[in-house]
């Protein structure tokens, strides 16, 4: 988390990797186009503590401004999951707005 952090002071956007296959570790931000650098590390620079505080060392999150819109704290369960629920939601939003020609994609 070091290295995101660091780099979020340079680019709204940028992955890291620590260790080898099984136990390697993959990290990445990605910071609204709208966000200045010095935003971006505002925020990328509190998530190494908000992580720790809710999930321990593992997790899997979006989180915007202060608040986590999704975690994944241990192993996965089967079928679908609410998460993938709204992403598939999403993609399908996104896809009818380009057929559409709305201005919102």
């Amino acid at each position: 988390m070091q290295d995101l952090v660091s780099q979020s002071s340079q680019r709204t956007f940028s992955t890291a990797a620590s260790g080898e296959d099984p136990n390697a570790i993959n990290g990445l931000y990605q910071c609204r186009g709208d966000l200045s650098t010095s935003q971006c590390y505002s925020c990328v620079s509190k998530i190494p503590k908000i992580s720790d505080k809710v999930c321990g060392k593992a997790v899997a999150a979006r989180v915007p401004e202060t608040e986590f819109l999704y975690k994944v704290c241990g192993s996965s369960s089967s079928g679908r999951t609410e998460f993938e629920k709204r992403r598939e939601t999403a993609f399908n939003m996104a896809e009818e707005g380009v057929k559409s020609g709305s201005s919102l994609f």
